[in-house]
């Protein structure tokens, strides 16, 4: 027995699996409650700086200004950190000295007096003025870049100290940007070497010459800085108009870094060009700064996102302090939400602002102070600074002249948000007309209110506990309100954090959230909408007054701030309730235990009203009609504070009298008087297994035929397997447990669905190679029927009627236009044939139709296919089709989007009406984070769907009436069959390439009504393993995405496209890439390398070329380390060869080339001859087609040596590896009986038409004939 590398062997043992909640619902629908435990205070201190204040009578509409304060240096660079407290740094305490290695961290519950500082130098540190920073994971705030050498320094805001990492930039990162990926990593971009503005500005080529502009990104991870050497960018980074100069970025909707650069817009994707980043123009800002015409162009203007997406960018015009030039008034949003920037011109400032700076508070306005209207008011320059305040107001585009400053905040000034609302304004000069030791306050008029004329403070909402200090992104969060006064907004600000006219962590979010008496309830934004960090949690009342910003961690492993925080106890409801699913019309009993001084409401979920806040908790309801409800217990305690706990309560369906039945690879046989046993086939090991329930031990493994597919339970109790390339049924005694009949079908018919009449009448199983449904006596096996479903079927599925037979064709024929730039989506679509049981007629096609969805992380466009087995519902009204949906439609020449790792291929389930036999579309489901629905199975109850996913190794629950993905149970690899006890309490799951079956206890979804459920066991299937270890291995790896190495966010694995190591009847837009339209090729029989070079434009010289598209379009790290890949040529195919260098992909590699053997042909006489016409064609052939189609592999394939151009190649065929295509590499005859569509594009649907393309083959209509016989029948034989 060979050892594989999968899963530990886990036999009866319970192992919780805690679930992700996955419905995009009100936020406290279908989610547990958060426990008490994790619950902390919000501290309400008293504010030094919100006490004393001369409020001036127009605060209300003006904000006021603080007066002047000491600061113990110029703080040009100023960050909030994550416990509130202020870090500044840029200047020795003189504030002449240019000097990163002093710094200053604030205490603002301390005031301004002397105390509340804490400045230290540090003469061995990074000296990090005109540098940048961002925060790291764990809390620390990594400041990197500036005047010093490539070093950083963290700060660790829990201890005020600072170490010096290992690692060290590739590149001087003067005036650079730094901001966090959506995976946490930082990313530096432009950058220049200190001191050199002008060199860049005069001459732009000198200066890349000398490597003065650093053009390449970096990223940190946890080996240290690695240069993004794809997203090298003149355009983005370079000299002309300092574009390197501070970039202006920000992680965009679509998980991209957009960009601002002086005149330049851009996008950056990390992840693109095989880890090496690339960098897409997103068109020109205006153009560049100009003496005579401001424009608000250049590091001298300041920007923000105000809302998702959403940028204000305003002044400058401009690259730096020493350029001559006015500033600009102008202002300008940016859209970045549909991906195409658009520019919308907003009305002009009061006031000409140059190295202004931008805060966005709590309501969505933007404060713009400081400032000045040309140069930086050297001596001798025109000019003024601007001391007024201005806010801009995103609702009307208006602005609002605020307050007057006392002090010139000019180059080199920083305004920072601070928790309690306010804006820290510190800073400028060094050099400059003045040098700025101090700091003022700005209080915005969100903070007053105007009573008889009179401004004076507003009176806030207050957030009394919060739910945690720390979230992963997509969490659940809640608050508790001091009072239950409603709440308008709730929003998360990124701390501020930045310099030099730009706070790089700055955003605004403003979250969908619930609220009931006091406590309200939200769901995190992905890691696109709020990128790993710090972030103020603010509410704002009905007036637009904000609390306190309460500061959070949001990310993956982000961690909390190191605060002290009070526990918060609210009344615990996190005990068990009862909730089993009853029928319809029943009476569900629900109760807790009751706690003294507490009160409790229930919600039933079906529009009926709360009932009253009782002291006793039981309570009764009866639901009318079948579905999953969302039952909410509040308790409310005797201060008001509210807990809530969710849970589903499934309501039955009605049953038919006999139980709809479809094809599956894992069936439960119930025995009367002994423990049911589950029976799974096992294709690669020639068997089927069988599994008692009542201990779930493998009680035998049984050889059967060849690549066994299905198993099914006939009538007289005897087992039905499907032999696939044996072209036979196995019938095994449940007896004896051996195979006790064989019954042959069509030579080479490749048999695989089977399934039995809900009566018992009649058996059906589906030949995928020829075609065929057959009709079978279910005691003697002998054929009563036929009927013709069409190419590339699969799977049957027979209603509770028996007579309503539904065969799904794996794959979906070519769409019209496929070929073509323009798919025509609306007249074709994937399809499930039905016939008549009785006649064996086919009496319609469903359609399942293309979606348009527009393309984003949760939904996508594109055209189901891999169709699974169709399964009815128990009351036979609805099916349910499992498949994945291919994007056909979009590609650099079909949308103008390139194909990426979540819009390409995404697993959805199709639900079909079945009283009208048409597909309920609007009802299809999306199984974000997945690209194949490989097998469904309803529960008893038929309330609840289980979905197998097979590229990222879960089974997804879904509410079958409602229809919505409810959750997911994470199993083992490629899980392609389920099936589920009598009693609807326990899930089997088939686990093909773990060689397994996953037990699945059901108990907290069936009895409780929880959203996770239990694995009971995992019990191996086989005793010996036929296919050598390297084969299995690599097998696992081409099955997979969960592993991060092959895909990101589990979507493509390389079976997503190759089931079987076959095809899948697409064309796909590969033009972004460097190729063109290209119609998908199967695996099987060309043994990897077999043949030669592989693709239609032999652009890899070996199985390992693969690495590339693991990580450029399956959005995979690799399986190489990244050194490893960039070593030499080895990341370009055709480069230095890959193989030998990562034990997991020549796995992978060896399971490719173990795929040597093609099917055999159905065409041939029974006997396995040709046929007269083959016979004829075959002479034919071997005159006009044997030059290219030659020897026993019917190609002269070899390297990129042989390309031919036939006359078929046009301006879509697009390019081999980026540059001319001359020609293309001679397919393969022995299984072209199977693989329409035909030439490199997919435009010949029939072999008739891929001869007839060609150009330099003219035949006569009787030797075309022939040779088309001819070429149907060059199967393995």
């Amino acid at each position: 027995m060979i050892s594989i590398r999968i899963r530990k062997v886990v036999a009866n043992i319970l192992i919780a699996t805690m679930l992700t909640l996955e419905i995009p619902i009100v936020p406290t629908a279908l989610a547990a409650n958060i426990p008490a435990s994790q619950w902390v205070t919000v501290p309400v201190k008293a504010d030094p700086m919100m006490q004393n204040l001369t409020i001036p009578t127009d605060a209300a509409t003006k904000g006021m200004w603080s007066g002047i304060q000491s600061w113990p240096l110029n703080g040009l660079h100023a960050g909030i950190l994550p416990d509130g407290r202020v870090l500044s740094y840029g200047t020795s305490l003189t504030g002449n000295a240019q000097d990163g290695r002093y710094l200053d961290v604030w205490d603002p519950s301390m005031g301004f007096g002397d105390s509340s500082h804490n400045t230290n130098f540090r003469a061995t540190q990074q000296d990090n003025f005109c540098g940048t920073a961002t925060y790291m994971n764990d809390g620390r705030l990594l400041l990197s870049g500036g005047n010093g050498n490539r070093l950083s320094t963290l700060f660790a805001p829990s201890t005020n100290s600072v170490t010096t990492p290992s690692y060290t930039l590739a590149f001087d990162r003067w005036y650079a940007t730094m901001i966090n990926l959506p995976d946490g990593r930082p990313i530096m971009l432009g950058g220049m070497v200190p001191y050199n503005e002008a060199n860049l500005i005069s001459d732009p080529n000198v200066a890349i010459a000398q490597g003065l502009a650093n053009m390449t990104p970096e990223v940190l991870e946890s080996t240290g800085w690695r240069t993004l050497f794809g997203a090298n960018s003149r355009l983005a980074f370079g000299p002309d108009y300092l574009r390197t100069s501070y970039p202006r970025a920000w992680v965009a909707p679509d998980g991209q870094i957009f960009g601002i650069s002086a005149d330049q817009m851009w996008y950056l994707d990390p992840n693109g060009n095989s880890g090496n980043g690339v960098i897409t123009s997103a068109g020109t800002f205006k153009g560049p700064y100009s003496a005579t015409t401001p424009i608000n162009v250049g590091s001298t203007n300041s920007a923000v996102m105000f809302a998702p997406g959403k940028i204000l960018l305003v002044g400058g015009n401009g690259g730096y302090n020493g350029d001559e030039l006015p500033a600009s008034n102008k202002a300008t949003v940016i859209d970045i939400n549909s991906g195409t920037p658009v520019l919308t011109e907003q009305p002009a400032m009061t006031y000409a602002r140059r190295y202004s700076n931008a805060i966005v508070l709590a309501n969505g306005q933007v404060v713009i102070t400081g400032g000045t209207t040309y140069g930086n008011l050297y001596s001798g320059q025109p000019g003024s600074g601007v001391y007024n305040a201005e806010i801009w107001n995103p609702d009307t585009g208006s602005w609002t002249v605020g307050a007057n400053a006392a002090v010139l905040r000019v180059y080199h000034s920083q305004t920072s948000l601070l928790p309690n609302g306010t804006i820290l304004s510190t800073g400028g000069g060094a050099p400059g007309p003045v040098n700025n030791l101090n700091a003022e306050i700005y209080y915005p008029p969100y903070l007053f209110k105007s009573v008889n004329g009179v401004s004076q403070l507003a009176t806030r909402p207050v957030i009394k506990a919060i739910s945690g200090l720390s979230y992963d992104n997509n969490a659940m969060l809640q608050l508790d309100m001091v009072s239950s006064s409603p709440i308008s907004q709730l929003v998360l600000v990124g701390l501020s954090n930045g310099t030099h006219s730009f706070n790089t962590s700055q955003r605004r979010i403003p979250l969908s959230f619930t609220q009931e008496g006091i406590r309200l309830t939200t769901t995190l934004p992905n890691a696109n909408t709020a990128p790993p960090g710090y972030y103020q949690v603010v509410t704002l009342d009905a007036n637009g007054v904000p609390s306190l910003g309460a500061i959070v961690g949001i990310g993956q492993n982000v961690a909390a701030p190191v605060v002290t925080a009070s526990p918060y106890t609210p009344p615990d409801v996190s005990g068990t309730i009862s909730a089993p699913i009853i029928s319809t019309g029943g009476t569900a009993n629900y109760t807790v235990t009751a706690v003294a001084g507490v009160t409790y409401s229930w919600n039933f979920g079906d529009g009926t009203a709360d009932t009253p806040y009782n002291a006793n908790p039981a309570v009764t309801h009866s639901y009318a009609q079948a579905g999953a409800y969302v039952v909410t217990l509040s308790a409310k305690d005797s201060n008001g504070i509210i807990s809530r706990r969710t849970y589903i309560q499934a309501v039955a369906t009605a049953k038919t009298a006999n139980s709809p039945t479809s094809s599956t690879a894992i069936a439960l046989e119930s025995r009367t008087g002994n423990p049911a046993r589950v029976w799974v086939i096992n294709p690669d090991n020639d068997s089927v297994s069988v599994i008692d329930t009542s201990t779930n031990a493998l009680v035998a493994e049984i050889t059967v035929g060849t690549s066994p597919r299905n198993v099914a339970i006939a009538p007289d109790g005897r087992i039905w397997v499907t032999n696939k390339n044996s072209a036979s049924i196995s019938v095994i005694s449940p007896t004896t447990l051996t195979v006790v009949q064989t019954i042959a079908l069509p030579r080479a018919s490749q048999p695989h669905g089977l399934a039995f009449s809900p009566n018992g009448s009649n058996a059906f199983v589906v030949l995928e190679a020829t075609g065929q449904l057959l009709k079978l006596d279910p005691a003697t096996g002998a054929q009563l029927g036929a009927a013709n479903v069409g190419a590339n079927v699969r799977h049957i599925s027979i209603g509770a009627d028996s007579t309503t037979l539904m065969v799904s064709r794996f794959i979906t024929p070519p769409l019209p236009g496929e070929s073509t730039a323009t798919i025509d989506t609306t007249t074709a679509g994937a399809e499930i044939v039905v016939a008549n049981a009785s006649s064996m007629v086919v009496t319609k096609t469903i359609t399942l139709k293309h979606s348009d969805k527009v393309d984003n992380e949760t939904q996508g466009s594109g055209i189901p296919n891999y169709l699974a087995a169709a399964v009815i519902s128990p009351d036979g009204t609805t099916a349910w089709v499992p498949s994945k949906q291919d994007n056909i439609k979009r590609g650099m020449a079909r949308s103008g989007q390139n194909l990426d790792f979540q819009n390409t291929i995404r697993a959805i389930s199709s639900r079909i009406d079945m009283s009208t036999l048409s597909e309920d579309y609007a009802k299809r489901i999306d199984h974000d984070n997945s690209s194949l629905g490989s097998a469904a199975v309803y529960h008893p109850s038929g309330v609840y769907m289980f979905v197998a996913l097979e590229t990222s190794r879960q089974v997804a629950v879904v509410d079958a009436i409602g229809g919505r993905e409810l959750f997911k149970i994470n199993v083992g690899r490629a899980p392609q069959g389920l099936t589920i006890s009598a009693d609807g309490n326990t899930l089997y799951v088939h686990e093909f390439m773990d060689r397994s079956v996953s037990v699945i206890d059901l108990t907290p979804l069936t009895i409780n009504g929880n959203l996770t459920t239990n694995i009971a066991a995992i019990t191996y299937t086989i005793t010996n393993e036929k296919l050598p270890a390297q084969v299995v291995l690599g097998k696992q790896l081409f099955y997979d995405a969960k592993d991060v190495r092959l895909a990101r966010d589990s979507y493509m694995s390389c079976a997503s496209c190759h089931n079987d190591g076959g095809h899948d009847g697409r064309v796909w837009d590969l033009t972004g890439f460097g190729e063109g339209l290209r119609n998908t090729i199967a695996l099987n029989g060309r043994a990897g390398m077999g043949h030669g070079f592989l693709h239609w434009s032999a652009n890899f010289d070996e199985v390992q070329d693969f690495e590339k598209q693991i990580r450029t379009l399956a959005g995979g790290t690799g399986l190489m380390s990244d050194t490893d890949f960039n070593t030499g040529t080895r990341n370009q195919p055709l480069g230095d060869a890959k193989a030998g260098v990562s034990v997991d992909l020549d796995e992978l590699a060896a399971y490719v080339s173990s795929l040597s053997t093609f099917a055999q042909t159905p065409y041939r006489n029974t006997d396995g001859s040709l046929t007269a016409a083959a016979s004829a064609g075959r002479t034919v052939f071997n005159n006009s087609c044997a030059s290219c189609h030659n020897g026993n592999a019917f190609t002269l394939s070899s390297d990129a040596n042989n390309l031919k151009n036939v006359g078929t190649i046009n301006s879509l065929s697009g390019q081999r590896l980026g540059a001319t295509l001359t020609g293309l590499d001679v397919p393969t005859l022995r299984d072209t009986w199977a693989t329409a569509p035909y030439l490199h594009n997919g435009s010949a649907s029939t072999i008739t038409a891929a001869v007839q393309a060609h150009n330099n083959v003219t035949l006569n209509a009787t030797d075309l004939a022939n040779v088309v016989a001819y070429v149907q029948q060059i199967g393995v034989e």
